[in-house]
């Protein structure tokens, strides 16, 4: 054998022997070194997973405080324009000084609103149910069956009897009247001290409900408007360019919005909305619509009483010759373009606020909304206000705010009484059939 034969053994013998070796004591090690990395490794991926789970909520928390915050300033910026508008269409020397007429626009931009609204809802309802019904419908004439189903989905609610008709008219006159003196009041009135004298509505909604709803309020509760009530009268003490005419509209708006909100509440806690079983065996549908069937039949009933009430009161002359300079003058159009747009946007938007952040905070950000208003009316139209009217809105304001407050608290307070109620009422019966 030669030298070069062993060494080529040598590397390729005792080599791989010694190799395999290695790999047999390696192979041996593994499995517990695999269950040892296996144990380690499983609290790092639950950390990781709750983690990634944090994130997303995170950022899905994010996208919803961001597209809440648009919609809220969509709001304010919309009713800044639609009011600032108003005034424009309002003020001296304007073709178009007819509030009935533009109110009738308004609820004709609301109406259309409304169904441009439930379209959508109705398409996103159809490809819902068509969805679920052909993922979980087994047979083709099943799913034949659900699809038309399907299709006949609807979100328009009717109204279902003679006594609801007539409920829903008074809301929508109600409706009508606070919008047609809010406008007309701005023919005479500044937009801020219009807003001013608009945020002391919680007063006028509270000694509303007492005189329709017969309902008593909690000495708390009439505590706190004192603020807004002192607030409004230094505001109207103050304000420079003050006038009786206006002022009185102002007033009349806010008891036909509170008595609007009054008879609001009164329908929809009554016994007939509900629906249910009368007492000769009928079954009774439900009377109850949401808010966006609601603002659509009174728009709708709006729309029939407006009209002839511009043409009665306001003139058909009038109309016509304020539609014809619109026709003729690019100001005016683009005028009441940008105020019907403003009061499209403002329907959308209440609808959007109410969704996302609720009716109590709706009224918390309606209080900032006048604050916002009142600031931009002071910076777009120049007019003076003094210290005193300063002081009147931040009162008045300030009084909103406590109001919504100690309002919110009563609530609580009266839930949770009614909640014991029911809970010791059966303990009480009880103890009566033992005795």
């Amino acid at each position: 054998m030669s030298f070069q034969s062993f060494v080529d053994m040598m590397q390729g013998g005792g080599g791989g022997g010694f190799q395999q070796q290695k790999s047999t004591t390696s192979s041996s090690s593994s499995p517990s070194s695999v269950v040892v990395e296996t144990n380690a490794m499983i609290p790092l991926q639950a950390a990781s997973a709750q983690q990634n789970q944090q994130q997303i909520k995170t950022n899905t928390n994010k996208r919803k405080f961001l597209k809440t915050s648009l919609i809220v300033c969509g709001w304010f910026a919309s009713t800044v324009l639609l009011i600032s508008f108003n005034k424009i269409l309002m003020r001296d020397g304007s073709k178009f000084r007819l509030p009935i007429f533009l109110t009738f626009m308004h609820m004709c931009v609301a109406y259309v609103c409304c169904e441009i609204v439930l379209s959508f809802k109705e398409r996103s309802l159809v490809v819902a149910a068509f969805n679920s019904s052909s993922g979980s419908s087994g047979s083709s004439s099943g799913s034949n069956k659900s699809s038309n189903s399907a299709f006949r989905v609807s979100a328009r609610q009717q109204l279902q009897s003679n006594r609801q008709f007539w409920k829903i008219f008074a809301l929508s006159q109600t409706f009508a009247v606070s919008i047609v003196a809010a406008v007309a009041s701005l023919e005479y009135l500044e937009v801020s001290f219009e807003q001013a004298i608009a945020a002391c509505t919680p007063a006028v909604t509270a000694f509303m409900g007492m005189v329709i709803l017969r309902k008593k309020e909690h000495w708390r509760v009439w505590a706190s408007l004192t603020p807004v009530i002192l607030g409004g009268m230094v505001t109207a003490g103050a304000e420079p360019t003050f006038h009786a005419k206006g002022l009185a509209l102002v007033l009349a708006s806010m008891v036909a919005r509170a008595t609007k909100s009054c008879l609001q509440e009164l329908l929809l806690s009554s016994a007939e909305s509900e629906g249910g079983v009368s007492k000769d065996g009928v079954v009774q549908q439900s009377e109850k619509l949401d808010s966006l069937n609601s603002l659509r039949w009174m728009s709708l009933m709006s729309v029939c009483t407006l009209l002839p009430a511009s043409v009665e009161f306001e003139g058909v002359c009038a109309i016509k010759a304020a539609l014809r300079s619109a026709y003729e003058e690019n100001d005016l159009a683009w005028a009441l373009c940008a105020n019907c747009a403003g009061a499209f946007l403002v329907n959308i938007s209440q609808f959007l606020v109410t969704q996302h952040v609720g009716a109590l905070s709706m009224q918390v950000l309606g209080n900032v909304k006048t604050i916002v208003t009142v600031v931009f009316s002071v910076v777009i139209f120049k007019n003076v206000v003094g210290l005193r009217s300063m002081l009147g809105y931040a009162l008045t304001l300030i009084g909103c705010f406590v109001y919504l407050r100690e309002k919110r608290r009563r609530e609580a307070i009266e839930n949770n009484n009614n909640i014991n109620n029911e809970l010791v009422a059966p303990l009480v019966g009880n103890t009566e059939n033992q005795v």
